[in-house]
This record gives structure tokens, C-alpha cells and sequence, in this order.
């Protein structure tokens, strides 16, 4: 198993993370079978906003959000050839794993315009993915919220893709000479 560092900004004094933690904290006590794995929160470009408290750090946080962003993009095709509504969750059920894909909604940005806010979670398949819908539905307007009130994470998904990563890569020699110094 691999112990991933994941950068302090998206769990550390991160309101957006703090929802993640209710949410996983909440469908623990309500339905008390099962494991969750991490929750994710991205816009549709993959850029991560945050992850919650406890994900299990063996995971990819950037690649769980990158798959449910890519599965969201698939479902945005699906819903232009079928010519349906908005999509409210998308599920990846396999034999002894489930991912659930929700928008929350969309964030304007002063540069970008509208983004498509997403959380992905990542739980065992003994959790009832009912339960888990019911736990994100509550919280999807307290995270909209949450990252309408933070400039900092607008400013960050307002970043082209190549000035993100250099976002990242600043954000993740940041915490190393963090860790260094003390």
C-alpha cells in the first residue's frame, strides 16, 4: 500500500473539507456497515477543491477526481444524445467497490463563468448508495456556498490548466518545506 501525501490546502483549513468530513461522518452513524474511502470535491476540469479529513491516503485523490470528472464529461454527452436535463449522480458499481459521482451545481467565476462543481466518493459496496445520495444531497448547497465565499478557490479554478499545475507543484514544495523547517 502506498501512503500518499496529499497537500495540506485541500483538507487543512478547508470549509469545502469540513462539509466532506459531515458527510462522511453523518452517513457513518446513520448506517453503520461498510467503509468509506475518502470524498473528493472537483470542478469539471478535475481541478481539486478539497478532500475530506480522513481519506484513506493509499488512495489517488487526484485520480479519483479525475475519473469523476471524466465520467461526468461522459455523462454530459449522454445527456446532449438523449437530450435530457441536468444530471444529478452518476454510480460506478463494482463487486466489492462503489463510486458515486454528484454535482452539487454550478459556482460562477468571474473569468470562466459557470463551473460544474462535483463530489466523488469512494465507499465498500455494504453502504446503501440511497443513504450515501441522501448524505451528499443535504450537503450540496453548503458546499456551492462554501466555495462561492472563498476567493482563494476560485482563483484557483479560474486558472488555466498549465497554471494549475504550476499551482500544484508550488502547493506541494510549500508543505515539503513546511515539513523541513519543523
Amino acid at each position: 500500500m502506498i501512503k500518499r501525501k496529499i497537500p495540506k490546502i485541500y483538507w487543512k483549513d478547508n470549509v469545502v473539507a469540513d462539509h466532506l468530513e459531515d458527510i462522511r461522518s453523518r452517513a457513518r452513524q446513520l448506517f453503520r456497515k461498510g467503509t468509506i474511502y475518502g470524498l473528493v470535491c472537483v470542478d469539471q476540469d478535475s481541478k481539486t477543491i478539497a478532500v475530506n479529513h480522513s481519506i484513506d491516503t493509499s488512495i489517488n485523490y487526484y485520480d479519483l477526481g479525475n475519473i469523476g470528472a471524466q465520467l461526468f464529461g461522459v455523462a454530459r454527452q449522454a445527456m446532449d444524445l438523449f437530450d435530457t436535463k441536468a444530471l444529478k449522480a452518476g454510480f460506478l458499481v463494482f463487486e466489492d467497490m462503489q463510486l458515486v459521482i454528484r454535482s452539487v451545481g454550478k459556482v460562477n467565476l468571474s473569468k470562466k463563468g459557470l463551473r460544474e462543481v462535483l463530489v466523488i466518493l469512494m465507499a465498500d459496496v455494504k453502504f446503501s448508495i440511497g443513504m450515501l445520495l441522501l448524505q451528499l444531497n443535504s450537503a450540496a448547497a453548503k458546499i456551492r456556498k462554501a466555495i462561492e465565499e472563498n476567493d482563494k478557490i476560485k482563483r484557483d479554478l479560474s486558472l488555466g490548466e498549465q497554471e494549475f499545475k504550476k499551482r500544484l507543484i508550488d502547493i506541494l514544495n510549500t508543505d515539503r518545506k513546511a515539513k523541513a523547517q519543523g
